[in-house]
């Protein structure tokens, strides 16, 4: 992916509450590589109304990415942020498989638990920044399958109850 900045605007797929994505639904494997976190972002546009409250927001709420069961993602060298979702999950959520290299997730929302990233499946962060996403449980990460993180910070998250990293009795961290 060429460095830039990719604002997404509207829904790609799922229109029920939470379930809304920006992009497609990950499905099969798959690697997104950008030039670096800095310089190459995919971001869900401002204004879409964070506050549940809001009557007509003016950009649809939706996570950035879902990766389905049957998925394998890997992300290197990009940001992902501004994501929103009711439910769990508002940068991305995980079912399959997703490796998360040399990046930043971050100012994403998941009203439900993992702002910045929800795994039910296999996740492995490594030289990457969770910062600055919010949920109710888990604002970096809510963590119900396998986690492995090597070399990166979950930092400045904020949840009713869990900030950083909740990992659920059913999941397992290696930290």
């Amino acid at each position: 992916l060429a460095p830039g900045t990719y604002t997404l605007t509207s829904i790609d797929n799922g229109q029920s509450p939470g379930s809304a994505n920006g992009l497609p639904v990950i499905s099969s494997a798959m690697t997104i590589k950008g030039g670096s976190a800095e310089t190459t972002i995919i971001e869900r546009e401002e204004g879409a109304g964070e506050s549940p409250l809001e009557p007509e927001p003016t950009v649809p709420r939706f996570r950035i990415l879902l990766v389905a069961a049957n998925g394998r993602l890997t992300i290197d060298g990009m940001t992902i942020r501004g994501g929103s979702t009711a439910l769990r999950g508002g940068g991305i959520s995980n079912g399959g498989t997703l490796t998360i290299h040399r990046s930043i997730i971050e100012h994403n929302s998941g009203l439900g638990g993992g702002g910045g990233v929800v795994n039910n499946g296999t996740l492995m962060l490594s030289t990457t920044h969770i910062r600055e996403n919010f949920a109710h449980d888990g604002g970096g990460i809510l963590n119900f399958g396998k986690a492995t993180i090597i070399d990166s910070s979950i930092v400045q998250n904020t949840g009713d109850s869990v900030g950083g990293f909740y990992n659920e009795a059913s999941g397992t961290a290696t930290i």
